[in-house]
């Protein structure tokens, strides 16, 4: 951050203003002069002496280019862009043969190089996590390797000639099985330098948006017969149609009671708010419902009371976790025999209410009879492949609670990490929470997944954080399941024992160093991803490992009573059917050349190498009854073969995860006859790593169904698998037959969701894939429905069958999906949960009518006709024209989730979807497979095949005729160009780069008579054109917002012009002589005053072509990252005689050193009081809520008070009593808003002469309170004398430039009355926009609240302040939005002082 006026870079070279800049654009300055380098980021940091300290590890040496050293992998991946484009599943001819089952793919692998000089180096590898292998990369310049797991690289052979600039190099490929998902291919890809071991990612894979380097892919079919429909949005809309009805559920509960009983004289009323009586019968329980209460905001001293009483129940009901609930408009009594049930009927209160408003609900009299189905109601997250934040189980424990789900199987450990601390095994989360590139896996485990190379931090909870987690989960009934995967999938745990070994520990040893076995694993890893079981130190890691986690919980209070053993898929897959060309060489058991096994199989007869998974089974099972664990549970094939007798604990449970069209209903039946307990897993219903529905860019794997949709879940029947025939089809898209085998129902312990994280790298992606499907899962778990069959020994079940009685089936579904998108799906929202919202279906008949549906009722509905740039919201059929291509999509209500985009049209009715297993492009033309990737790449195909196409966003949209539907006015006309007509202004502003650079402000000798006082500063202008070909053509402008004066233009090929406002542009004069391929015009610029702050220079200039007015933004302005176009200043000098001290980090240490001193300030309250006073033996205690007495003396402001509350987690059913009271006050603090406040150990007393008064002493309170954890906080006794200082305490909120939404205003709102300011002023109105809806002046809204490019400004305002040409949707509070504002701040004692500027 030096400041620095001297323009020479001494050091001469560039690493950028900061390490974002710098690790993403490091290059060199070419003649160590800042003003003559190319890149936009320039600013040189002194102390950084090379670029290799970004890009690698710190200290890579490389090659020197212009006296900068670089990273020998960063030189080469900054220049290279990955392309992978899907060709076929089958008849592509290539050779299959060492594919399972002789299935293979193909793919094209195109690298791009963009160096502009040849790159000829060929000693670096090519990194890459591919979840299918590799079989053969079909070009002689490369060879490709696997390394371990999904990791593979390519690196060039000797006929590899190099990197031409700006070329392509295509590498054929063919991997394992097929790919009908776009998210098989895995982000981050990176090069690795043999001569150093630098490494760099390849910057257009490192991305969530896969997009960015995989081409969208054309075709859904795995196999030729594959039968399963592609889901477009005409098909979409039939089947939304025939399955979907809304109906009225306002007294459905999710999940569905035994029983409801709704009279017809039943009255409807509302409430506003709940008082809680008995709560205490709740027990350890009652936190855990007031943290629920409090997400919705359900004010805890509302009028409707809640009776919770422990007795005993009807024997209809009677059981563990059962209840009753009767609503009366009197109040609600929920009966329980235990604290869960009094818990799930008050779940099941919650789950009645719409939240939307939680001021006033709306409830009906019943009465409500409810017990489990299952004991087991679970909920697994693989929290291993892809870690969870704490956070993220917060909110799905919230979730399961509030749905009923009881049991959180936390998948803790994989081979791809260690996700729990282990006190005395700290490498488990040193090395076993850790992705990098380090091969010998000293450090981390090696990249997997699309992680990269770049050693993240650890990613594990703490001891503390799952003890936390068990604390919170056992607050909402909700038991933690940890699983500890092992003999197989156990690789993370093997390499940090490892890791432990190589220092001189082997006392944890889990692998024989000595074992030379051959092995690959389901996921391709070797030997080293199965615990050897044959060592005394693998039984030792496991004591030591249950002692530790079973200490955690009894630090909780949670008694570790149930443990998962994992046990899956230890096995060679090799020694498959599938892979009969191998050689039997390769074909070895696990451990069968192990010295160790060996040795145990001389010394003992009985023991099984071929039966690993059993035998260690069955080890632990033994170290979990000595450490008085009750349970395991473990996947059902590592336990396949044995009985329960073989087990020491109470308890054995299996996860059952056979597919039923694999023959899964006789694989049941064999577990059933081994006496374990069965709980239902199964893949093809109930994992949610699987799509949605069948379409190329829905996440997921789909080994065992092609999708689970949230229908396909609810209809499942999981004590009668055979039933599940008849209404569902196998992976192919097919009809099944399914016997039911003849012997008794199996006894069905529970069910559980499944939720493997392996292409779910984010939190939000997890959260997408989860819910709403969860609430079908719990759905089941919770209640059998009337529609599920009886186990039936020899009942035969398929598509024809007619068993099923679907009109029963039809009407719950519609019952459950309706109460999910009217009510649940707004607590996801409101749970902070980011739900799937799923695309719409939609249908535009021969009229031009478009009719939309969506398969979640309530759920918002958009639709585009102008390709998204603007929404209207879809409420009944509308005619839109003949010939449109319509952009669709859903929202949720509030408009904050969206789903994907989709497009339909009349003539396909299913464009942007559609199917095409042709290669060839007909129509010589691509515009991209959606308008965000058509509208960033238009560029045209350049021989109407698609493989031949340079830009990576290829696929071809029926119906969309010219590229000009993109990037500017529907229709405009430009140049042909390959057959594509383009826009005019398109086709300049896609090939201009602009950068300014700050010159000075002063001692310029620039002529400066036309500014203010005589005051002008200069700037560089800098206009780079990328296109390939010259642009001659000399009818546009550019224009842009400056916030100061355009003075003049030094450059003859240019004028400028000043427009409105801040609105300029320049166009080119007589002298312009075109822009020349690959080349800079450079046009210096004198403005008025003064720039010291990078953010004077506003974003968005466009390109106005003046033959058709089409408007095109120049792409690196359209950001809001000011260093994407504007150099770092390097001078904070207005003038020459600027006292102003550039604050750098060194004399901010030292200005924080002389004026910041921490103290103790936890009875200072913000504002200070006007007085404090706290005694010398004051006591200091803990509280654990709060209770509110005499609440309604707040009168309107009680509402405030209590959503303020809600903000901070405050439970409103605490130990500590507030006691309102009304009363004269000292005449020291006399007078209006004032109040006093006693807070001692028995209570806070808090006293005022109005009720803002009241509120500005509870503001206090809360103000005093460290809510980072709102279950325990620490008081002061301490007394408050306060009265303001100001009647008029104000915030002024300029919404007229730029608008700020409803949400920000009423954050704000809150923040004003926790601090106690009265007054918001809204700037409502000013040049550049007015934003309040004035009924019968509606083009003070319709025009005047947009901006947009129109000289006549007939539809909007002339664009200002850097908004751009495009007219952005109206911006404004409607009358509605207003007088909520005005509600809301009334209710937190703020005054709105509208602001119309004239």
């Amino acid at each position: 951050e030096k400041e620095d006026t001297q323009m020479t870079n001494s050091k001469n070279f560039f690493c950028g203003s900061n390490r974002v800049d710098a690790s993403q654009n490091c290059v060199p300055c070419p003649t160590g002069v800042i003003s003559e380098c190319v890149n936009p980021f320039h600013g040189c940091i002194e102390g950084v002496v090379e670029c290799t300290l970004f890009g690698g590890s710190e200290g890579q040496q490389g090659e020197v280019e212009n006296g900068v050293s670089l990273n020998y992998a960063s030189k080469l991946a900054s220049n290279l862009r990955v392309t992978i484009q899907m060709q076929k599943n089958f008849e592509h001819g290539a050779d299959c043969s060492l594919g399972d089952w002789g299935l293979c793919h193909t793919q094209t692998l195109m690298l791009d190089y963009t160096g502009e000089g040849d790159y000829l180096d060929d000693q670096f590898k090519i990194y890459f996590s591919s979840i299918h292998r590799v079989l053969q990369v079909n070009n002689p310049g490369f060879v490709h390797e696997h390394v371990v797991g999904e990791l593979t690289y390519i690196k060039p052979t000797d006929f590899f000639q190099g990197f031409q600039s700006n070329t392509r190099i295509v590498l054929p490929l063919v991997l394992e099985y097929w790919s009908v998902q776009e998210t098989d291919n895995m982000p981050r890809w990176f090069v690795v330098d043999d001569r150093d071991q630098s490494t760099a990612i390849i910057g257009n894979t490192n991305t969530e948006n896969m997009h960015n380097f995989v081409l969208p892919y054309t075709s859904t079919l795995k196999t030729a017969s594959d039968a399963n429909v592609h889901m477009t949005t005409a098909n979409r809309f039939s089947l939304n149609k025939k399955m979907v009805e809304e109906v009225d559920a306002s007294h459905r509960i999710i999940p569905t009671p035994y029983q409801t009983a709704v009279t017809n004289n039943a009255q409807t009323f509302d409430i506003f708010g709940v008082s809680i009586t008995n709560g205490q019968l709740l027990g350890d329980l009652r936190s855990g419902a007031g943290g629920i209460m409090s997400k919705f905001d359900l004010n805890g001293n509302g009028d409707h009371e809640i009776l919770f009483s422990l007795s005993s129940l009807p024997p209809a009901v009677a059981g563990p976790e059962s209840y009753t609930m009767q609503i009366t408009t009197s109040g609600t009594t929920i009966t329980g025999t235990d604290a869960p049930g009094l818990f799930h009927g008050f779940m099941s209160f919650i789950g009645l209410l719409d939240v939307t408003n939680s001021d006033r609900m709306t409830l009906k009299e019943m009465t409500v009879y409810d017990k489990p189905r299952f004991g087991y109601r679970g909920h697994q997250v693989d929290v291993a492949r892809n870690f969870r934040s704490k956070d993220a189980i917060m909110k799905t424990i919230d979730a399961m609670a509030l749905w009923k789900l009881n049991v959180l199987h936390l998948a803790l450990t994989n081979d791809e990490g260690w996700r729990l601390e282990i006190p005395g095994l700290e490498e488990l989360t040193s090395v076993g929470s850790k992705r990098c590139f380090d091969p010998n896996e000293n450090t981390c485990l090696l990249t997997q997944l699309g992680s990269g190379p770049d050693a993240e931090e650890e990613q594990y909870y703490t001891r503390e954080d799952y003890i936390e987690i068990l604390k919170y989960a056992g607050e909402r009934n909700v038991k933690i399941l940890p699983e500890f995967n092992m003999p197989a999938h156990a690789r993370a745990a093997v390499i940090s024992m490892e890791a432990r070994a190589k220092k001189g520990d082997d006392s944890y040893r889990l692998t024989d160093p000595e074992d030379e076995t051959f092995m690959l694993t389901i996921q391709f890893y070797d030997r080293t991803s199965i615990i050897n079981p044959c060592l005394d130190s693998s039984v030792r890691f496991v004591e030591k490992l249950v002692r530790e986690v079973k200490q955690m919980h009894d630090e909780a209070g949670i008694p570790l009573d149930s443990y998962h053993f994992g046990g899956d898929e230890a096995k060679n897959i090799l020694l498959g059917a599938g892979y009969a060309s191998y050689s039997d060489e390769l074909k070895q058991q696990p451990f069968s050349k192990s010295p160790s096994c060996q040795a145990k199989l001389d010394a003992d007869s009985s023991f099984d190498i071929e039966n690993i998974a059993n035998y260690w089974a069955i080890t632990v099972n033994k170290i979990l009854a000595e450490n008085e664990i009750k349970e395991m549970v473990a996947w059902e094939d590592g336990l396949r073969g044995t009985t329960k007798e073989q087990y020491e604990t109470e308890s054995v449970a299996v996860d059952f995860w056979e597919t039923l069209y694999w023959g899964g209903i006789n694989g049941l039946a064999d577990m059933s006859d081994d006496g374990l307990d069965i709980i239902m897993a199964n893949p093809d219903y109930l994992y949610f790593d699987f799509p949605y529905e069948v379409d190329p860019t829905e996440r997921g794997y789909y080994w065992a169904a092609r999708f689970n949709s949230v229908h396909k879940v609810f209809t499942f029947a999981p004590e009668n698998l055979a039933q599940n025939a008849e209404t569902s089809l196998d992976r192919d898209g097919n009809e099944m037959s399914v016997t039911t085998p003849s012997i008794p129902k199996p006894t069905i312990r529970g069910m559980q969701g499944q939720t493997w994280s392996e292409t779910i790298r984010t939190d939000a992606q997890y959260y997408e894939m989860a819910f709403p499907r969860v609430l079908a899962v719990a759905e089941r778990a919770w209640h059998r429905a009337s529609w599920e069959l009886d186990w039936t020994p020899g009942k035969v079940f398929n598509a024809t069958t007619g068993l099923v009685p679907k009109d029963e089936l039809a009407s719950d579904y519609n019952g459950f999906v309706s109460a999910l998108g009217c009510r649940e799906a707004f607590k996801l929202e409101k749970l902070g949960i980011t739900y799937r919202v799923p695309p719409p279906g939609a249908s535009i008949d021969s009229s031009g009518i478009l009719t939309a549906n969506s398969e979640m009722p309530c759920t918002d509905i958009m639709f585009s006709i102008d390709e998204g740039d603007t929404w209207i919201k879809y409420s009944n059929p509308v005619g839109v024209g003949l010939g449109k291509v319509v952009f669709m999509r859903s929202t949720s209500s509030n408009g904050v989730l969206k789903s994907r985009v989709v497009i339909i049209d009349e003539e396909c009715n299913d464009c942007g979807e559609k199917e095409d297993t042709q290669m060839t492009n007909s129509k010589n033309f691509f515009c991209g497979s959606n308008r965000v990737d058509a509208s960033q790449n238009c560029v045209p195909c350049p021989t109407g095949v698609i493989s031949e196409c340079v830009n990576p966003f290829h696929g071809c949209i029926e119906g969309v005729v010219e590229c000009t539907l993109f990037g500017g006015s529907e229709g405009q006309q430009g140049e042909v160009e390959n057959g594509v007509s383009l826009n005019y202004a398109s086709k300049l502003a896609s090939n201009l780069r602009v950068t300014i650079q700050m010159q000075k402000n002063f001692e310029h000798g620039a002529d400066c008579s036309l500014g203010d006082w005589g005051l002008c500063h200069t700037q560089t202008l800098m206009l780079d054109y990328t296109g390939e070909g010259d642009y001659l053509d000399d009818q546009f402008k550019i224009y842009f917002s400056s916030i100061h004066r355009v003075l003049q233009v030094n450059n003859p090929g240019f004028v400028h012009e000043h427009v409105v406002g801040e609105l300029t542009y320049i166009k080119p004069t007589d002298f312009f002589q075109g822009f020349q391929s690959n080349t800079r015009i450079v046009l210096p610029l004198v403005l008025e005053y003064w720039s010291v702050q990078e953010t004077d220079n506003m974003p968005r200039w466009f390109v106005v072509d003046d033959r058709d007015q089409s408007t095109a933004i120049i792409g690196n302005t359209n950001t809001e990252n000011m260093h994407n176009f504007v150099l770092p200043y390097t001078s904070t000098l207005k003038t020459a005689s600027d006292a102003n001290v550039h604050m750098t980090t060194a004399n901010r240490f030292s200005l924080n050193k002389k004026m910041v001193e921490e103290v103790d300030a936890s009875h200072r309250i913000i504002p200070t009081p006007y007085q404090t006073a706290v005694t010398n033996n004051a006591q200091t205690f803990d509280i654990f809520g709060v209770s509110i007495t005499n609440g309604q003396l707040l009168g309107d402001l009680r509402s405030g008070a209590g959503g303020i509350m809600s903000k901070f987690d405050l439970n409103g059913n605490g130990d500590h009593e507030i006691l309102f009271s009304l009363s004269s006050l000292p005449p020291a603090v006399a007078g209006p808003e004032s109040y006093t406040m006693q807070i001692t150990t028995s209570g806070t007393t808090i006293t005022g002469t109005d009720a803002p008064g009241l509120f500005h002493g509870f503001m206090s309170f809360i103000g005093l309170l460290d809510v980072t954890n709102s279950d325990r906080m620490t008081l002061k006794e301490m007394t408050v004398y306060d009265k303001p200082r100001f009647g008029y305490r104000g915030h002024q909120v300029d919404v007229a430039r730029n608008f700020r939404s409803k949400d920000a205003i009423m954050k704000t709102i809150d923040a004003m009355a926790l601090w106690k300011l009265n007054v918001l002023h809204l700037a409502l109105t000013n040049d550049e926009g007015w934003r309040l809806e004035i009924p019968g002046l509606e083009e003070l809204t319709s025009v005047g609240s947009k901006r947009c490019f129109d000289p006549n400004e007939n539809t909007c305002l002339l664009t200002q302040l850097g908004s751009g040409p495009d007219a952005e949707e109206e911006q404004y509070y409607t009358r509605e939005d207003y007088i909520e504002i005005l509600k809301y701040a009334g209710e937190r004692n703020v005054k709105i002082l509208p602001g119309a500027n004239k």
